[in-house]
């Protein structure tokens, strides 16, 4: 009997070493003679796919063991340093708000009452129960987590070019690339459930756009490598962004879909904004950026050169190769979908979080323009002024009138506001009604402060002082350094207010004038353009009357200085200010018109110029809350109403807020003569009073919230209200920094206002007297009661009764206390109230025991 034949694939697998894996590679392969490799490079690319498995197939009964043990180490030390802290903090809690008689004895003196002691009780189960959900909600996230890790791992076969331990390199590499951002995370937020779920969205987003990279550089096209460059620079770009954004607002959150696309398009404004600052920074932060990106770059091209050869074997269209590009689109599937989850999830994804954005805008709408096209021009009152509404957005008053230094580099102001010709009437106590443009310009061009979201945003959003001009008659321009390319965003409202119903209108956008302040042109040239159409105007026979509104952007950041050859940002943006104003002043004496031309001059709000530079989106101090606000009314059109100046007069000196200059307006267009009412606040719209007919009460109450992107009932917000020279500020549902505290402004620099009566600043008790007591306008309330910003502000005044004197008497008690904690005991007394709702009296004495120590120890 004749010995059995070899057949060909027997022969190639014992000649590849491989007849032991004869039946695997059958069925993985098929029938063996159809798929017979042939040739030299053939054979060896089989052997090499065949070995890849082969390691892979060793690595399955410790796949579980690798996963827990070295993928998720940092993450679980990471966690553990975390978690501890939280759990530190609710045994605290519970020890600090236990039952301790002692406690309860000086809470039932605080609170005057067993009800009131209940009521504090209740208070503290609260606070337990906040901090028992929020370690819950972390010990539930790692669970799943690690749950979902050790299925995949069972489960999920990889392909040939990946192995778990490549994974745990990208994870750590994504993690260095992240760490700066992880970083301003901790500083903005630091909830250690947010961090764990921060953590983990920085290496999912990391291993895709890792995995992704190796996957186009093993193709060895030059369409590849051109597109790893690109995507690679252009996520260095978003995480260098990102972190200037969360350094400069403060903010524990990424911008939304339209913030995003609003970037996007001024990206090379800002870009060129942020070097014209501090240019060392800068540079700082892209070496940083890009020098933690290294592992990864080496990592990319070390995977991406040993996948080449592989990707050439895969090419050759077998059943082995049809196989491994299954589980590859499995593996990047797997991927996504887990971003698609931890992004849903609210964590910090900000590369996958700009790419869903730009997918979302073709999708989504932020909404359109509300306000009627006119085509039509009315008739104007008889003897109607001109009037020109000059919006500076970002010029605080109280920065640029409270300090010596900054008054001397505005003499034009300066010398009107110290004359005495009753022409320059400066409003020293103006108060804004938010910290974003997006609230305060249609404060001022609608008058409306929404009160709710349907019928109060829509009344905002439905005017504004273009469509208010032209149905009385007047001719309406428009003069904005920033460029009008917001409609279609979610600051529509911001270009509606700027360009709706103007007859001209005059950006950088129109004028192709180069950028100097991020996006915008200066002020200056923009005011040369008003001073060209004038001139002109002037020269008509038969002529309307004209509205002319003016926003100019050098007091914005990054501060335009300009000419002024200062060497200090602030102060030359503040000489380049007068200058514009006085521009303006003069383009109109010298065509005769000055006499006939009313005048108002306003910040929209202030700015922080300390900390996080956009830091007043979401925390207000009294250079955001403070614009600089002025009116210049000539002799020649005040003498047909005599109470005009008497009223302005008063009214300098009293609590004046943004939203009073939209009726006041009104008023001019109607004529100076005219006794019109104006709409006054109602269940719908916070509203303003007419400052030419109306002596405003010493008494008024004023208020500030942001109501047009936000929504007064939820969760997250800040509130003000403000009475005579001191504000109240409630800042509520941030991850930190949560606070009630009360502001005082300066008094401005040459005042002749008298100090009155009363004017000390109110304690916490008299606060609440305030609000409760709420004056209301004919009857209807000056604020809606039943929302939760306001619910929120008065039961966080319950309780806080002379929050400032206590403070003041105590602090001599809690001197010793910086150095253990590194934190004064007036911040120490505000995190404790804050966090567990403890009265004034309670903090203290939770200060105290927290260092072992008594008042007498201390003394």
């Amino acid at each position: 009997m004749d010995p059995p034949t070899s057949s060909p694939s027997r022969t190639v697998a014992v000649s590849l070493g491989l007849s032991s894996r004869r039946s695997r590679i059958r069925s993985i392969k098929g029938d063996a003679e159809a798929q017979q490799p042939r040739g030299l490079v053939a054979r060896y690319n089989y052997d090499f796919n065949h070995h890849q498995r082969k390691q892979n197939d060793k690595l399955c009964p410790f796949r579980v063991k690798t996963i827990v043990s070295r993928t998720l180490g940092i993450l679980s030390v990471y966690v553990l340093f975390q978690s501890s802290e939280v759990l530190l903090s609710s045994i605290t809690a519970s020890v600090k708000l236990g039952a301790s008689n002692e406690v309860h004895s000086i809470e039932s003196k605080s609170f005057q009452g067993s009800d009131d002691a209940s009521s504090t009780n209740l208070r503290k189960d609260g606070s337990n129960k906040e901090a028992e959900t929020e370690t819950l909600k972390i010990m539930s996230f790692v669970v799943l987590s690690l749950m979902t890790i050790i299925f995949i791992s069972m489960f999920l076969r990889l392909p040939e070019n990946i192995t778990w331990r490549s994974i745990q390199a990208q994870f750590c590499c994504s993690l260095v690339v992240h760490f700066q951002g992880l970083l301003a995370l901790q500083t903005n937020d630091g909830r250690a459930l947010t961090m764990l779920k921060g953590v983990a969205g920085a290496g999912l987003e990391g291993i895709f756009l890792l995995s992704l990279m190796i996957m186009l550089l093993s193709k060895q096209r030059l369409w590849a490598n051109g597109l790893v460059c690109l995507l690679g620079i252009f996520s260095i770009m978003i995480l260098c962004a990102t972190v200037t954004f969360f350094k400069k607002t403060g903010l524990p959150s990424v911008p939304d879909m339209f913030g995003v696309i609003s970037g996007l398009r001024g990206a090379r404004a800002y870009i060129k904004a942020e070097s014209a600052g501090d240019m060392r920074r800068v540079i700082k932060g892209l070496l940083g950026a890009y020098g933690s990106a290294l592992p990864s770059a080496f990592l990319v091209w070390k995977e991406g050169q040993r996948d080449a050869l592989t990707f050439n074997s895969n090419a050759i269209g077998t059943d082995i190769s049809r196989e491994q590009r299954r589980r590859s689109i499995l593996y990047f599937f797997m991927l996504f979908m887990a971003l698609v989850v931890v992004y849903c999830l609210d964590a910090w994804v900000p590369i996958f979080h700009v790419y869903a954005s730009i997918c979302g805008s073709f999708i989504f709408s932020p909404g359109k323009s509300h306000i009627e096209l006119l085509d039509h021009i009315g008739k104007s009152a008889d003897g109607a002024p001109n009037l020109i509404l000059l919006i500076h957005d970002s010029l605080s008053g109280e920065y640029a009138m409270t300090r010596e230094e900054s008054v001397g580099l505005m003499p034009f102001l300066q010398k009107e506001f110290q004359s005495n010709d009753n022409e320059f009437f400066f409003l020293e106590d103006t108060r804004s009604v938010s910290g974003d443009t997006m609230e305060c310009l249609p404060a001022i061009t609608s008058g409306c402060l929404p009160l709710n979201d349907k019928k109060g945003k829509a009344i905002a959003s439905s005017t504004n002082m273009a469509t208010q001009a032209k149905m009385r008659g007047y001719q309406t321009l428009s003069f904005s350094s920033s460029p009008l390319n917001m409609k279609g965003t979610k600051y529509f409202m911001i270009e509606d207010a700027l360009s709706v119903n103007f007859d001209r209108i005059w950006h950088p956008g129109v004028t192709r004038e180069p950028a100097v302040n991020a996006e915008a042109q200066s002020d200056r040239l923009m005011g040369k353009h008003f001073q060209s159409w004038i001139q002109e105007w002037s020269q008509n026979t038969t002529k309307a009357p004209f509205f002319a509104q003016f926003y100019y952007f050098d007091a914005h950041y990054p501060f335009f200085s300009g000419e002024s050859n200062s060497s200090n940002r602030l102060d030359g943006m503040l000489m380049m200010v007068d200058k514009g104003i006085e521009d303006i002043f003069s383009y109109l004496n010298d065509v005769g018109e000055l006499d006939n031309t009313i005048v108002v001059v306003s910040g929209d709000h202030g700015e922080t110029y300390t900390g996080a530079l956009w830091g007043r989106l979401a925390g207000w101090d009294a250079n955001v809350l403070h614009p600089l606000t002025f009116m210049y009314v000539p002799k020649r059109l005040s003498a047909r109403n005599p109470d005009i100046v008497t009223n302005l007069n008063h009214n300098r000196q009293q609590l004046v807020s943004t939203l009073d200059l939209f009726p006041t307006m009104l008023h001019i267009l109607d004529g100076i003569s005219s006794k019109n009412e104006y709409n006054v606040t109602d269940n719908d719209c916070v509203r303003g009073y007419d400052l030419l007919s109306k002596k405003i009460d010493p008494e008024r109450i004023a208020w500030s919230f942001p109501s047009i992107q936000s929504n007064l009932n939820s969760d997250r917000g800040i509130i003000g209200v403000h009475y005579r020279r001191s504000s109240l500020v409630c800042r509520f549902g941030w991850p930190k920094d949560n606070h009630l505290k009360i502001l005082t402004y300066d008094k401005i620099v040459g005042s002749r206002a008298e100090k009155e009566e009363g004017g000390d600043v109110p304690t916490m008790d008299e606060w609440r007297s305030l609000l409760e007591r709420n004056e209301s306008v004919n009857g209807m309330p000056h604020i809606a009661m039943n929302s939760k910003y306001f619910k929120t502000l008065l039961n966080k005044l319950d309780g806080f009764s002379n929050k400032v004197q206590l403070r003041n008497n105590n602090m001599n008690y809690c001197g010793s206390c910086y150095w253990i904690f590194r934190v004064t005991c007036d911040q120490r007394m505000d995190y404790m109230m804050t966090k567990y709702e403890l009265a004034p009296e309670q903090a203290l004495l939770a200060v105290m025991e927290n260092v072992q120590c008594t008042r007498n120890q201390l003394q």
